[in-house]
């Protein structure tokens, strides 16, 4: 009997100094092949671009679905322009994604949101001419269906119903943008053609 209680402490401390240990190091090592993974899945994406009249503009990229994640603090860019009116930023996109291309300028208190639907490894150059509306915006490369004028307003001014004590104006505003939302995407998908992953992002954002 002390025999055999000898052999299973010898057993017991063999088995926690090997393969306890090794499963330590087998989930070290699964944590990091999954974080290279995760990084690796994430790729490059370019918006570049060109004011032809520069005056003071101020640029800014801001990507929806990312500001929902606690964790990313990569969803709102603000971009350097030169004083020949070029601007180049970088993305690290894991999907594709609706992300908004905001121009202000602070002297005329003027401005402009354009939506663009950028892939992984998309590189996008996008020209802006003197006018400044975002209808006569040029969009140009990979994926170029997916990038061309959307007409539709990304959000509800709150301004015009300030000091309504009913929802009655708000609720008719909302279902109106709603409703000219969806005529405006089905008339860009009969002209431009774009793709399934364009058209399901766009149909799930006015839904909600």
């Amino acid at each position: 009997l002390i025999d055999n209680y000898y052999k299973k402490t010898i057993l017991m401390k063999l088995t926690n100094h090997f393969i306890y240990p090794f499963s330590q190091k087998a989930l070290i090592l699964l944590f990091l092949i999954l974080q290279c993974s995760i990084s690796a899945f994430a790729q490059k994406s370019i918006i570049k671009g060109k004011f032809e009249s520069f005056k003071n503009e101020a640029l800014r990229i801001v990507i929806p679905n990312q500001s929902w994640d606690q964790e990313s603090n990569n969803y709102e860019f603000n971009i350097q322009i030169d004083q020949t009116g070029n601007f180049y930023q970088e993305l690290n996109l894991s999907n594709s994604q609706i992300i908004y291309f905001h121009y202000y300028n602070t002297v005329t208190n003027t401005s402009f949101l354009y939506s663009l639907f950028v892939s992984p490894e998309d590189d996008l150059t996008i020209i802006v001419d003197a006018s400044l509306k975002p209808e006569n915006i040029k969009a140009n490369g990979k994926h170029k269906e997916d990038h061309q004028f959307l007409d539709i307003l990304p959000y509800l001014d709150l301004e015009k119903f300030k000091g309504d004590t009913l929802p009655d104006r708000v609720y008719k505003e909302i279902e109106h943008i709603s409703l000219n939302s969806k005529s405006m995407l089905d008339k860009y998908i009969k002209i431009h053609k774009p793709s399934e992953e364009f058209i399901k992002s766009w149909q799930i954002n006015l839904e909600y």
